[in-house]
């Protein structure tokens, strides 16, 4: 805090933009090396168009840690230290540049719906690992059962990507996650079904002996939909059950090559399982 708040006050960035040195200029710098050619405290400017470890910047970091540490305000006298936090805060100070860019040009909206893009994206992924994980740990608290021990090698090979995804709807402030179904998988009831018993095995481990929930967020309801995935790649090397048959038909022999198919895997449960 004692960085940020002395680099503002040397940069005067609580009322002015942050300067930046011009690429010509950090370049010269790191091929001369002399103190002319480089960074002056009095009139800081930063490299933030090219690499924050360039010669300039860690000359910048030089000179402000050692004004740093000889001010009296500061208890920290470790020139190193402050050259390192000052460092990790320059990716800070590179965000706030871009983001005067982009208010400039007039396109930062369109850049905070693109970072919002992202942040879905992410978050669709990390329910789908979050799926897989939870399917696959269910099989490995079962593996004694004949049924599991004949899935638990399939498991080690389906990744997430294998697994349906979601999409959430929103009605007033109810959040709704509606499945997004994968064009190359099989829609046959048997997988379908073969998938939702993993679901329904990790619930059972969520409730102790005399019915009490175990501590931790449970899985969110997921609600079947007719709705496809627009970005998805098939993974290779599954069963051929495990695929749409029509989707494989539309193939050309190089694609199903490349897509490996194995030999189908029985998808039945014993009646310990299924009971």
């Amino acid at each position: 805090r004692d960085i940020r708040h002395f680099t503002a006050e040397l940069m005067n960035l609580y009322t002015s933009p942050i300067k930046v040195v011009s690429p010509e200029n950090a370049d010269r710098f790191a091929h001369t090396k002399r103190e002319r050619d480089g960074p002056m405290l009095d009139d800081l400017h930063l490299d933030l168009t090219g690499s924050l470890a360039s010669p300039w910047n860690k000359r910048a970091a030089a000179l402000l840690a050692q004004r740093f540490v000889a001010d009296p305000e500061f208890s920290c006298k470790d020139r190193k230290r402050v050259e390192a936090a000052f460092r990790a805060h320059l990716p800070t100070l590179r965000e706030r540049y871009r983001k005067g860019l982009r208010e400039e040009r007039g396109d930062n909206d369109e850049y905070e719906q693109e970072l919002r893009d992202k942040r879905r994206k992410k978050s669709r992924e990390n329910r789908r690992r979050s799926l897989r994980h939870r399917r696959k740990e269910a099989c490995d608290t079962y593996k004694k059962d004949p049924s599991m021990q004949r899935f638990l090698p399939i498991w080690e090979r389906l990744p997430f990507e294998a697994m349906s995804g979601d999409e959430t709807d929103h009605e007033g402030f109810a959040v709704r996650y509606v499945i997004t179904n994968l064009p190359w998988r099989s829609d046959a009831a048997e997988v379908t079904a073969w998938f939702r018993t993993f679901d329904h095995l990790h619930m059972s481990t969520r409730f102790t002996s005399n019915d009490r929930a175990t501590p931790g967020k449970f899985p969110h309801p997921r609600l079947v939909s007719r709705r496809l995935e627009t970005h998805d790649t098939p993974v290779p090397g599954l069963p051929i059950n495990f695929y749409n048959a029509h989707w494989i038909q539309s193939l050309d022999s190089f694609e199903r090559d490349k897509l490996d198919v194995q030999p189908p895997l029985d998808l039945t449960f014993t009646q310990n399982i299924l009971e």
